[in-house]
């Protein structure tokens, strides 16, 4: 969550249902007026920690809930969710999709190991399991889902790229005495 901070005291829908929806509406809770959490598969919704998160005053969870429409003019003013046969509209101000990520790691498949998600496995330097290629961003199973991780996985790639090129294999930085 990186524009968290623009939604004091303002009305908020946050769309999903796993770890990175519960972490959003965390935040939000602390700041917003009201957050609306629309989940279609509400299943992660019953662990304890879900639980704890979901039960502030500021929340309202719609379950088995599917979107439809987001109405607005240049900003988002409201979302239309499904659940069942009613239909409902909520007024907000902002609207944060937080659904799992699919990685597109279809080019290096057969290459490199990858998870069983298909994220490319790498180690701290970004090095895949095939040497010479090195992986960064969402793509990778180092990401934390955010522009400045993946722009600091790409520097780092880069620098293991280049030392590898070099000849000087994994280069690690000696701590100070």
């Amino acid at each position: 969550m990186t524009y968290a901070p623009l939604m004091v005291d303002r009305n908020v829908v946050v769309v999903g249902e796993e770890i990175l929806a519960l972490r959003a509406v965390a935040e939000l809770s602390r700041i917003a007026t009201q957050v609306t959490l629309v989940a279609e598969r509400p299943g992660e919704l019953d662990a304890p920690m879900a639980r704890r998160i979901l039960k502030a005053s500021n929340v309202v969870v719609k379950r088995d809930a599917r979107v439809l429409e987001v109405k607005g003019d240049q900003y988002a003013r409201s979302i239309v969710i499904k659940m069942g046969t009613d239909q409902e509209e909520i007024p907000t101000d902002a609207i944060f999709v937080e659904k799992r990520l699919i990685p597109n790691s279809r080019l290096v498949e057969g290459l490199v190991d990858l998870d069983p998600c298909g994220f490319i496995n790498v180690d701290s330097r970004n090095r895949t399991s095939r040497p010479g290629l090195f992986a960064a961003g969402d793509v990778t199973t180092s990401s934390a889902f955010q522009v400045l991780m993946g722009l600091g996985d790409g520097e780092k790639a880069a620098l293991s790229a280049y030392d590898y090129l070099l000849g000087l294999g994994a280069v690690e930085l000696q701590p100070c005495d």
